[in-house]
């Protein structure tokens, strides 16, 4: 079997409602979906994590990348994903834009791979350890009163949810205090996180870590950029909030020293910015031997991510939980004509489907297309 084409095609749409963390709003969602094509008939699907320019990642998948992929063996994924990251390598750009584009291709062979033998990727993976993901809702944004913020937690627990994660950064005593009226508004039997957004100080983390000690939060996410390693060391020795991030960092060799240095007690990757399903793997496979969770970031995702990212999830062991978004996202919600499969507790069941489980609309597709490239 050999790669016969391969499209990258620029997706944009504008989303509804405020939409807005403590560094940024979200006024749209864009998609690099990419198609794999074999000259059995067989293609395969991927997508990277919400480049704001897509367009950008189509010229690099097909400048950069197509040469080394056209005319190869789909199968052979880890020499394939090897070929194209050390280009990346020669070149200093082993994060950022051209990881991501590198994502969307690897998941995309996977995707073959699993559709060749007619079941679903987590067999490859080693198969799937569970049936259903435990999911938590996200996110409860900045932008609105204090009475919105609480009735967007209503609407999540009528849901069914056990589990959703609030906006911080901006302000740590408002922060504190919306966390308790979440406490007193529904005791202890449902789950908070806490994500900053990077917008935070060492000393303002500590704050935020102490100050929120008596309500029992499942963790405080990205406190701090991520360029301040060190201080995520310290955070995370005299915080009382578990640490988690991830969604920043690329690849199994950026997330080495993470791990190794004790940075995070919940890893956080993004498969379609950190490397793809062979790196997702690989990192879920690492924080386990360091005895850490594994809790893979997925928010502004497309459909594509989130069921490359569920197919991970169900083959791993040390899996914590799901990021299951709830804000307006065309990209989530209608690139495909097959839907997450979301039980009525808030968990996702893990779907028996080849591949991914996805199908394109191509209505869609065609109605937010911005760019297309192909080769040949």
């Amino acid at each position: 079997m050999k790669i016969v084409s391969v499209t990258a095609t620029a997706l944009r749409s504008t989303a509804k409602g405020a939409q807005g963390t403590s560094t940024r709003s979200f006024p749209s969602r864009e998609s690099c979906l990419v198609e794999i094509t074999t000259d059995e008939g067989v293609t395969g699907l991927g997508d990277s994590q919400r480049p704001e320019s897509p367009e950008a990642l189509c010229y690099f998948i097909k400048d950069v990348f197509c040469p080394l992929l056209v005319g190869k063996d789909p199968s052979r994924i880890e020499s394939l994903w090897s070929s194209m990251y050390h280009v990346l390598r020669i070149r200093g750009r082993t994060k950022g834009v051209a990881v991501e584009a590198l994502s969307a291709l690897d998941i995309a062979l996977w995707d073959i791979a699993a559709k060749v033998h007619k079941f679903p990727v987590y067999d490859l993976l080693g198969g799937k350890v569970r049936e259903s993901l435990d999911a938590y809702a996200t996110e409860i944004m900045y932008g609105k009163s204090t009475e919105e913020r609480l009735a967007d937690a209503d609407a999540y627990v009528a849901k069914g949810f056990k589990a959703f994660k609030v906006a911080a950064g901006k302000d740590v005593d408002e922060d504190i205090s919306f966390v308790k009226l979440l406490r007193e508004k529904f005791g202890y039997g449902v789950k908070i996180a806490l994500d900053a957004n990077c917008a935070l100080s060492l000393k303002r983390a500590l704050l935020v870590s102490h100050g929120l000690e008596r309500y029992e939060i499942l963790w405080l996410e990205e406190p701090l950029p991520p360029e301040f390693l060190d201080d995520y060391v310290t955070l995370r020795k005299e915080s009382y909030l578990p640490i988690a991030a991830g969604e920043s960092e690329f690849t199994m060799f950026g997330f080495k020293d993470w791990i190794s240095k004790g940075a995070l007690d919940i890893v956080q990757p993004d498969v379609g910015r950190a490397g793809g399903i062979t790196q997702l793997k690989k990192i879920a496979s690492m924080s386990e031997a360091f005895g850490l969770e594994f809790a893979p970031h997925c928010g502004h995702g497309s459909a594509i991510t989130y069921s490359a990212a569920v197919q991970v999830c169900a083959a791993a062991p040390n899996f914590k939980i799901f990021e299951l978004e709830q804000l307006d996202n065309p990209m989530r919600e209608c690139l495909s004509t097959r839907k997450l499969d979301i039980e009525k507790n808030g968990s996702i069941r893990v779907p028996n489907l080849p591949g991914i489980g996805l199908q394109l609309d191509r209505g869609f597709v065609s109605s937010h297309k911005t760019l297309e490239l192909s080769v040949p």
